[in-house]
């Protein structure tokens, strides 16, 4: 059913021509809602997409826990550099971490175990202690002005390799720099 209706506006005619809008109280189907196979299909698609989507937490979370290691293990690296950088000539043995340091001539390896604090101890506790850390030493001969070598490695985890005496070779995960220590 078509409704027209026409007006004047000061010498003007307009004509609108529509629709009559369905009665609120009509009862035919509407065939604008989704069936139930289009939902089943959208409810398998959401499923599918969060199935991968939590398949990937694990992946993460290994991921986090290991730039975490490496960050502290850089950390207690610069540490141990900064003990042996800050020991003056005169002292044979660091101040914090009371690394032996060779004469001239002389090489020195000296591991100890680490907390995530920075302390050390010589023990391998399993409460507390994550990791490793090796310091190679290597002095130059008498007379020879160039600078001590220091090679660094924080290994984890700490309990991997408990000798102290070879050098760590079962480990999870390292970090590992070369300093120059000028003591002459």
């Amino acid at each position: 059913m078509k409704i027209t209706t026409e007006s004047k506006v000061e010498g003007q005619e307009s004509t609108v021509v529509g629709m009559l809008k369905p009665s609120t109280l009509d009862l035919r189907p509407s065939t604008s809602a989704f069936s139930l196979i289009e939902i089943v299909i959208a409810m398998g698609i959401a499923a599918f997409c969060l199935v991968a989507i939590f398949g990937l937490i694990p992946a993460g979370l290994k991921t986090n826990k290991q730039s975490l290691s490496e960050t502290m293990a850089a950390g207690l690296a610069s540490r141990i550099a900064a003990d042996l950088r800050g020991t003056p000539s005169t002292t044979n043995t660091s101040f914090l971490y009371a690394i032996p340091i060779p004469a001239a001539g002389g090489t020195n390896q000296y591991s100890f175990f680490l907390r995530d604090d920075g302390s050390a101890t010589n023990i391998a506790t399993p409460i507390g202690v994550n990791y490793r850390a090796t310091v190679l030493i290597t002095a130059p001969a008498a007379g020879n002005r160039i600078a001590d070598t220091a090679s660094i490695m924080i290994t984890w985890p700490a309990l991997a390799d408990p000798n102290t005496n070879n050098p760590p070779t079962n480990f999870t995960g390292s970090f590992g720099t070369v300093i120059g220590l000028d003591r002459n």
